[in-house]
């Protein structure tokens, strides 16, 4: 130890000693004057040590077994005696934290602090997405560019090939993406909200139902009869909306002549 101090970090001197003494030593112009009991609590004991004169008694200093751990656990068990349906949250960390609680305004600053700061992070790691995507988007552009050049073939094949594309449709089909992803990040970091792309619907088909069943196997016997199945609870519900669509539209009418009447009489 003295050996790494000196030579790896230059100490030009150390003293080696008793911590507790050290602290009262230090909180004292004369030693000489020192007669104080120190009581020094550690993490598994507690020592004893009387001082006369500013010189420790050796022979009267006691070791008790109870430590800042003993205490930990005590405060443990008693939460988890306070808080029985917690019982397997209260850990060690948690029972030291009443003493270290923070006030409702610190907790509040330190939260929106936190999120300031990842707000920070996700708008710059979102820019640093926008650049790359702007920057890939204009080198598919001026691939794209080759191929409008009626007299520039060739450049464009060697172009498309160092590419991961096999087809101009396919080089189409990503800048399309890219524009709409573009337009979207740099939508997020004005601030402003696009509206969501409308997903094209699928079309249910009954393609079975025209068809005998003598001229079908039988597996498609069975997805006929679920078709069917199918169309007639969705016609069931288009009929349902439609008598609900028409009651609503006779309430409105009732209501509205009630209102015009009354406003005759007066």
């Amino acid at each position: 130890m003295s050996e790494l101090l000196f030579e790896c970090y230059n100490i030009p001197q150390v003293s080696y000693g008793i911590d507790a003494m050290f602290s009262l030593y230090a909180n004292h112009d004369r030693m000489e004057d020192i007669n104080s009991l120190i009581v020094s609590c550690g993490y598994q004991t507690t020592h004893l040590l009387p001082v006369l004169g500013g010189r420790l008694d050796a022979s009267q200093c006691r070791r008790i077994n109870l430590g800042g751990y003993h205490l930990e656990t005590f405060m443990q068990r008693l939460l988890q005696l306070k808080y029985p349906g917690h019982f397997a949250a209260v850990s060690l960390n948690r029972a030291e934290a009443p003493g270290n609680q923070l006030s409702a305004e610190q907790t509040k600053e330190r939260r929106e602090q936190q999120i300031k700061r990842l707000k920070e992070v996700t708008a710059k790691r979102r820019l640093e997405k926008l650049a790359s995507e702007e920057q890939k988007l204009q080198e598919l552009m001026s691939i794209q560019e080759l191929l409008e050049d009626e007299d520039d073939d060739e450049a464009f094949d060697r172009a498309l090939q160092n590419t991961s594309f096999d087809t101009p449709e396919e080089l189409q089909s990503e800048i399309n993406r890219l524009t709409i992803a573009i337009q979207r990040n740099r939508a997020k970091v004005l601030g402003i909200e696009l509206p969501p792309a409308e997903e094209p619907k699928k079309q249910t088909v009954y393609d079975l139902l025209e068809i005998p069943d003598d001229q079908l196997s039988a597996d498609q016997v069975l997805t006929k009869k679920k078709q069917r199945m199918l169309k007639n609870a969705r016609e069931g519900r288009l009929r349902a909306q439609a008598l609900q669509i028409e009651k609503r539209q006779k309430v409105f009418h009732y209501s509205s002549v009630q209102r015009s009447d009354a406003t005759g009489r007066c």
